[in-house]
């Protein structure tokens, strides 16, 4: 079963992308514009689809409303709550961001097949891994790109917000990057289950965790591998921050730019 994704956050949409994968559909995508959404809808057969729905400067719901006139059913992954949705569309599925990787996974099952998907034959995940390697090669190269064109700003002596700017793109695109190895070589040793763990957990970003907040509270004591409890406790001797948190449990890895730059790789 074809599932198409359009996400505009590279993190987020490989997130999404491990755990449809994880019971086994297959993805389409991600794209993360209005228009490749629109063009993949009608170049392909789809069986669902899993919808951002701010895309940039547009709105995925003209993509919605044409998936409904093809019997295509889909979900929206969102950071809104409901009150956005547009009254045609108040009853579709919706999942809020940050999302768990469980539920996505169930309601993916649900809203597509209505069954349980049964794990896919030994050369189907070779075949996904494959890919996943492919994707890795594609991730070094347009790393190589971006440091050479940091360089080449460097040395022409351009003003500091575009060296900035291109630093913060190589730092963020080198997370992406180191991100798809450690999913590739999770998935290689692990299977899909643990590649999808590791995507959601790493990198951290500096997220502010809502200690009044139960579901956040939930969501990032899975996230940082303890219980809301112990979270609850740190939270009262640090900064409500994701990434305080990580370095106070030892987990934290990464000290480049927070999720407010993201870059496709």
């Amino acid at each position: 079963m074809d599932i198409l994704v359009v996400e505009d956050n590279f993190l987020a949409g490989e997130m999404i992308r491990l755990a449809v994968e994880d019971v086994w559909f297959n993805v389409v995508g991600p794209v993360p514009t209005l228009q490749e959404g629109m063009r993949l809808a009608d170049s392909t057969a789809l069986d669902g689809a899993v919808l951002d729905i701010k895309l940039g400067g547009d709105q995925v719901f003209p993509l919605a409303r044409h998936l409904r006139t093809k019997d295509v059913p889909f979900i929206f992954v969102t950071g809104y709550d409901r009150s956005v949705l547009p009254d045609d569309m108040n009853t579709a599925p919706l999942i809020c961001k940050p999302v768990l990787v469980k539920e996505l996974a169930r309601v993916a099952v649900d809203r597509f097949s209505g069954s349980k998907v049964a794990n896919p034959a030994a050369a189907d995940r070779q075949k996904r891994a494959a890919i996943l390697r492919q994707r890795v090669e594609a991730g070094e190269r347009r790393v190589a790109t971006q440091r050479r064109r940091l360089q080449r700003l460097q040395f022409e002596g351009h003003d500091r917000h575009s060296v900035q700017f291109a630093t913060d793109m190589l730092e963020q695109m080198q997370i992406s990057l180191d991100l798809l190895k450690q999913t590739r070589d999770m998935f290689e040793k692990h299977g899909a289950r643990a590649a999808a763990s590791a995507a959601i957990k790493r990198p951290i970003n500096d997220d502010t965790i809502d200690p009044s907040d139960p579901k956040s509270l939930a969501h990032w004591a899975e996230q940082l591998g303890t219980t809301p409890k112990h979270l609850a406790e740190l939270l009262l001797e640090h900064r409500p921050s994701a990434r305080v948190i990580a370095r106070a449990l030892g987990l934290e890895k990464y000290d480049g730019p927070s999720r407010k730059s993201t870059v496709l790789i």
